[in-house]
């Protein structure tokens, strides 16, 4: 198979955004003005100038903690992903990195390992409160109205013993999560 011209390649950039992508959805749940005065009073005053926007700062920490990136592959993935230049708070699509990789670096030391960690752990723990609370009202009870008894796909997503399907193969995945961890000491003999 041969590899297309890149002029030849089909997008859907001319159209307008999916608002049920999972970045459109939590850039309008998330508040915004919070979580950027988290960041702001994380850094110091009298140490360096100011970073970067801080709506673009909160919204690549929460898209390093959700997709389990290094520093570099948040650049890189922001940079390729026009849902998550929204996200950020870009207006438009960019071809060019949001700001360097070596930034997170330097607000890690200008802000402390303690402080930044901190910092991030509020951050991100606010925005999946936010997001908890959103999906707990996706799936309220449904109203009675909804639930028919005698068609098996409206009884409120409950099957009798006989509907439940059994056979199959359960797959399970998992999942690796950053936390900090001691290891210890190694003495020689």
């Amino acid at each position: 198979t041969k590899q297309i011209e890149i002029f030849e390649f089909k997008h859907p950039f001319e159209t307008e955004l999916d608002a049920e992508n999972r970045w459109v959805k939590l850039s309008k749940l998330l508040p915004w003005d919070e979580l950027v005065g988290i960041y702001s009073r994380s850094l110091s005053s009298t140490k360096g100038k100011y970073g970067i926007d801080g709506r673009l700062a909160v919204a690549s920490l929460i898209i390093k903690h959700k997709l389990g990136l290094s520093d570099r592959e948040v650049i890189e993935t922001i940079k390729e992903n026009i849902y998550l230049q929204y996200f950020v708070g870009f207006h438009g699509f960019r071809k060019e990195a949001a700001f360097d990789a070596s930034l997170l670096v330097e607000l890690r030391k200008r802000m402390g390992a303690a402080e930044f960690d901190n910092m991030s752990r509020e951050i991100i723990n606010r925005s999946e409160e936010v997001m908890k609370k959103s999906q707990g009202k996706k799936k309220a009870k449904p109203e009675e109205k909804d639930i028919d008894p005698s068609d098996p796909n409206k009884r409120g997503g409950k099957l009798s013993e006989e509907e439940i399907p059994r056979g199959g193969k359960l797959k399970i995945d998992a999942v690796m999560l950053q936390m900090e961890m001691e290891f210890p000491k190694l003495t020689t003999m």
